[in-house]
């Protein structure tokens, strides 16, 4: 991290300001109370990157718990390269995520989950996908897990290139998609829930809405 900001500032000049994961939390909040009432109950928002998973848990609006774990998807992408030929994909990728599971378990246990909602490019394509695309992308939406567990087996069933030709992914989405969609069935799990919001926001609208909400 000190690495990529010091070469950044010495090839432009820009200072770049790293936030901590509590920040963070707090601007994914701040950005999904734009679509989805968060104001009641308790909420678990997940955002799946690359590298790791966020876990937000929300309640009454505001932040109660913020958690980072290693399992992004493009992590769990080397898992597959190493499974044993003939195995399920989709059985590889959740044993590899139960070494964080008693974390995530605990902190959701006895909680009392309302809502579920995701973040991130690969289930907004996921919504995309179920709902045949318009629906989707017409605003916030909620999906049936069971109906994101029926896509992504369909898609592991599928190459990466079947999944580009077939589906109309881009290919950096192609291979991930999977690993991703499997990360938000289990935590959905987890969470004792049945579907998914997907309000189609990220940090990126938590910092305009911050900015918009203060002095001009």
């Amino acid at each position: 991290r000190e690495h990529v900001v010091d070469e950044v500032r010495r090839a432009t000049g820009f200072e770049i300001e790293v936030i901590s994961g509590m920040q963070e939390a707090g601007l994914l909040t701040r950005a999904v109370q734009q679509q989805v009432d968060l104001g009641r109950g308790r909420s678990v928002l997940i955002d799946v990157g690359g590298g790791s998973v966020e876990v937000v848990l929300v309640h009454a609006g505001t932040v109660e718990a913020a958690d980072s774990h290693p399992i992004g998807s493009v992590r769990l992408l080397s898992v597959l390269k190493e499974a044993p030929e003939g195995a399920s994909a989709v059985d590889v990728l959740r044993q590899s995520l139960q070494a964080v599971e008693p974390q995530i378990r605990q902190r959701l246990a006895g909680r009392g989950i309302d809502r579920y909602i995701g973040v991130g490019g690969s289930i907004e394509n996921l919504a995309d996908l179920i709902s045949g695309g318009a629906a989707a992308r017409a605003g916030k939406q909620s999906v049936a897990l069971d109906a994101v567990r029926a896509e992504t087996d369909a898609l592991a069933a599928l190459s990466v290139a079947e999944r580009v030709a077939q589906k109309g992914l881009t290919h950096d989405r192609a291979d991930t998609i999977v690993p991703a969609g499997v990360i938000y069935l289990r935590i959905g799990e987890l969470a004792g829930v049945d579907h998914i919001y997907v309000p189609r926001v990220g940090i990126k609208e938590g910092l305009l809405a911050g900015l918009l909400a203060g002095p001009l």
